[in-house]
């Protein structure tokens, strides 16, 4: 979070006061395209000496920081960029859960492709690939991935999975290498869109005791089902 700093933000502003918007320092240095690692993504209000908020239209980081040594906020700016901020983060938040669904729509089945070269070679998963689960060839900078769904899905009839769009909350993206071996390292390896927060990723439906098995992470729900 060092680069949301007062002394960053700061810098990014020239030190002028007024509302900008910048390059994110948080999501643009992992992009592999230069146009989107300066992409003006982030808005900056300083409206008041020593106090910026910002919030992210991308990545949907927001905040606010201040310079210990700054004279008091005027009060009357600070509700201005309360208001802003809250309609802000409302706005990203909806095109955050729109690119999220777009995603989803854009899946292949998860048979046959790399993602699942990756959960049966290199996680040794043998068990059956739930509905909620795709895959998503690599196009452009971004590389091929494993697509995971957010939300409750509805249960027709027994051990069937239905996740209708209503239910979609957002998605979990496992990127892989191209022959599907691994995944990717790094910071962006696994990236997650929507609303993540609250929302599960049901990779089997309860048992008839009603069994339930809640883990950290996906390929160890689905080793957890298959035992």
């Amino acid at each position: 979070m060092n680069a949301l700093s007062f002394e960053g933000l700061w810098r990014a502003t020239k030190g002028q006061l007024g509302v900008h918007d910048v390059a994110c320092p948080l999501c643009g240095p992992d992009r592999r395209s230069p146009a989107n690692r300066t992409r003006k993504v982030l808005r900056v209000w300083y409206v008041s000496p020593g106090f910026v908020s910002f919030a992210c239209a991308r990545c949907g980081e927001t905040g606010c920081c201040r310079n210990r040594d700054a004279p008091r906020i005027d009060p009357s700016k600070y509700q201005r960029v309360r208001a802003e901020l809250k309609e802000l983060s409302r706005t990203a938040a909806a095109e955050r859960l729109s690119k999220a669904l777009a995603l989803w729509h854009s899946r292949k089945p998860l048979h046959g492709s790399i993602g699942e070269t990756y959960l049966r070679d290199r996680r040794a998963y043998r068990g059956p690939l739930p509905p909620t689960l795709g895959f998503l060839p690599g196009r452009g900078e971004y590389p091929p991935a494993m697509i995971a769904a957010f939300g409750i899905p509805d249960e027709p009839e027994p051990g069937v999975m239905i996740l209708p769009d209503r239910k979609v909350k957002g998605v979990h993206l496992t990127r892989l290498t191209p022959d599907g071996r691994d995944r990717e390292r790094g910071e962006r390896a696994k990236i997650m869109l929507g609303f993540s927060r609250g929302n599960p990723i049901v990779v089997a439906p309860s048992t008839d005791s009603q069994a339930l098995v809640v883990t950290e992470g996906i390929e160890d729900a689905l080793s957890a089902h298959e035992m």
